[in-house]
């Protein structure tokens, strides 16, 4: 979570999904993506607030989650997301050539107390004719705490069917 701790998400039915990927922002954030040349079809996560034990007010955790492609909301979640319903999943399709992807959180119109938002399991698609022999892709941040406008550097390692890896 955005503690550095692990990434859990309370649904509506009080049952928690622990996740062992995603992005957790402190709203109000946003994040731009280059799509650029990456063939993407589509976008998928599955939203809610980090209920991993380090905000102390829960009750007034609540945000808003927001996907733009090039600028245009293709995805606005249907109601201010708080610590009990989340599990929300997303998609978003990409239309072909776009250059931007834009994660966005808000706070939800009551401050950003506790607004620990979670993209969790988020994932760019790609058609499969476009992989060829590329099973899975894996990407890791050199930072996992930046403050607002810091960046940080990615890695990606991909793993090739039949063995192998691809940098």
């Amino acid at each position: 979570g955005l503690s550095g701790g692990t990434i859990a998400i309370r649904g509506a039915d009080d049952s928690k999904q622990v996740y062992r990927k995603g992005l957790v922002l402190h709203a109000p954030s946003s994040v731009t993506y280059d799509l650029t040349g990456s063939e993407a079809t589509a976008f998928r996560a599955v939203i809610g607030i980090d209920d991993n034990g380090a905000i102390d007010d829960k009750s007034s955790s609540s945000s808003v989650f927001i996907v733009q492609v090039d600028g245009v909301e293709k995805y606005k979640s249907p109601s201010i997301v708080k610590i009990d319903n989340g599990n929300i999943p997303v998609e978003a399709d990409i239309p072909a050539g776009a250059k931007t992807l834009t994660l966005i959180t808000t706070d939800g119109g009551n401050g950003n107390n506790g607004d620990h938002c979670v993209w969790a399991d988020a994932r760019l698609l790609v058609d499969e004719s476009k992989l060829g022999s590329l099973q899975s892709v894996s990407i890791s941040a050199a930072e996992r705490l930046l403050a607002v406008g810091d960046s940080t550097a990615l890695t990606a390692e991909g793993a090739l069917l039949g063995g192998g890896t691809a940098q």
